[in-house]
């Protein structure tokens, strides 16, 4: 190839370079674009919204709280909590492709605390919101995307996990048959259990003791669930369990 041949053939591919940069910052800028055309409001401009320009407009509302939402894991969904003028904070879905949010109505027992956490189901159908009753104790809200409301309330005690086929959700559950060796804020022990999202229903797979909580911490796709034994003396080095759930 000759010399003359060379340089052409790079400077072609500088300028194709050049032009796919080119269409990558134009789309970037028109999602700022539409996305600060009504920045105080939870609305997009064009027809079609796009996952970045929702981004965008989320980050730049003062309303809508940045530490209270998160995407699916399809990243076909936002769930967040926006500040509602002269109400109380309010849940809102909002999928890729529309121009405004879904309000969530059904906010029992949200108002002081609406949705500090959402817990995404793995299949995107479901997603849990997280308050505080008080201190470890917890109570998470069950939200069915497809009917668009809550479905369950769910007492635990620390932390969830969801099951790889969405199906279930692994909790610890406060057991007060125990008596702790050291007083503590619960009343007794911390059973590892197990939600299902189908019945409603809540199965015991481990009992903890008056020494140790037993708190979900991972579920393999192989169907084993993962918890820590965690010892209410805390002098005592915490150790892991690893249970096969059917």
């Amino acid at each position: 190839m000759s010399k003359r041949k060379v340089y052409y053939s790079i400077i072609g591919i500088g300028c194709l370079f050049l032009f796919v940069l080119a269409i990558y910052n134009e789309k970037n800028s028109k999602d700022e674009i539409v996305a600060k055309q009504d920045s105080d409001a939870l609305q997009l401009i064009e027809e079609n919204s796009t996952r970045n320009a929702i981004q965008i407009l989320l980050q730049e509302n003062k309303r809508a709280l940045s530490d209270w939402w998160a995407w699916s894991p399809n990243k076909q969904m936002v769930a967040f909590t926006y500040l509602e003028k002269g109400s109380n904070p309010v849940m809102y879905l909002w999928k890729v492709g529309d121009t405004k949010p879904t309000r969530f109505n059904e906010v029992t027992g949200l108002e002081e605390h609406p949705g500090e956490y959402y817990f995404w189901s793995p299949n995107s159908k479901y997603f849990i919101t997280e308050t505080v009753d008080s201190g470890i104790k917890k109570k998470g809200y069950v939200y069915s995307v497809e009917k668009q409301k809550m479905i369950d309330t769910i007492p635990y005690v620390i932390s969830l996990i969801w099951s790889p086929d969405s199906r279930r959700v692994g909790i610890g559950i406060e057991n007060t048959e125990f008596e702790p060796m050291i007083a503590t804020e619960l009343y007794g022990t911390v059973d590892l259990g197990i939600y299902n999202i189908e019945t409603g229903k809540v199965s015991i797979v481990e009992g903890g003791t008056g020494e140790y909580y037993l708190i979900p911490s991972d579920w393999d796709e192989d169907g084993y669930i993962h918890a820590e034994k965690r010892y209410i003396n805390s002098s005592r080095v915490n150790t892991n369990l690893k249970l096969k759930v059917d």
